[in-house]
């Protein structure tokens, strides 16, 4: 699934929806650009909008509201599956992810960042290092 980021920043209608997890009045941003494309690695769908995962120019990811993009390839991916909380959040996402994923990613636990590479090749395969 891809996706283009259509605007920087939620309106205000869309920032209550998004609240605690959106602050404007902290001076929040994400880490997206309008008109850029992005690949799509996770949906969360534990707030009244969803969160798309998104990963960075760094190859973090960061939970990012799905009003700020608009849809350019629709196609699911074959290596997602559905996970279901107790309180009937839906995600889907690559089996590997956990609830600690991002954050293990962002604290650079070797593990996780060995299986973000993986996993980054089999949905972006455009950015798999040439064969040596």
């Amino acid at each position: 699934m891809r996706v283009r980021c259509i605007r920087e920043l939620p309106t205000s209608e869309q920032a209550e929806k998004l609240y605690p997890f959106y602050r404007p009045d902290t001076g929040q941003v994400f880490a997206v650009e309008v008109g850029t494309e992005y690949t799509v690695f996770s949906i969360d769908t534990g707030l009244p909008i969803p969160l798309l995962g998104i990963a960075d120019d760094n190859g973090l990811l960061y939970p990012t509201p799905s009003c700020l993009f608009e849809i350019v390839d629709a196609s699911l991916p074959a290596l997602w599956v559905a996970h279901m909380n107790a309180d009937g959040d839906l995600s889907l996402e690559p089996p590997s992810f956990n609830d600690f994923y991002f954050s293990d990613l962002a604290d650079g636990e070797p593990a996780v960042v060995s299986d973000f590479r993986r996993v980054r090749d089999m949905l972006e395969p455009s950015t798999a290092a040439p064969d040596a």
